[in-house]
């Protein structure tokens, strides 16, 4: 896929195994299951996130580092709402 930017975390839920969950940003139309599929096909079993999400950009540290932790944050944020 057209990825330009990702990063993988750790999700946890309560009651349930840890997931990883893949974030990207795009430069083409992907959809998640894109991303999962293409995932699948690359990576070893253990490997493969089991959720995606598409970000239009990623938060950025004053250094010009991805802020994993708003990303994460933002994450938790997204399933208390849904």
């Amino acid at each position: 896929p057209a990825v330009k930017e990702s990063v993988v975390v750790v999700k946890d839920e309560e009651g349930v195994k840890s997931i990883l969950l893949a974030i990207v940003t795009h430069g083409e139309d992907l959809d998640e299951n894109d991303i999962l599929q293409w995932c699948g096909r690359s990576l070893p079993v253990y490997a493969v996130p089991k959720q995606a999400r598409l970000f239009s950009a990623f938060p950025r540290t004053s250094t010009g580092k991805i802020d994993r932790q708003t990303v994460k944050n933002s994450l938790l944020t997204d399933t208390a709402e849904a």
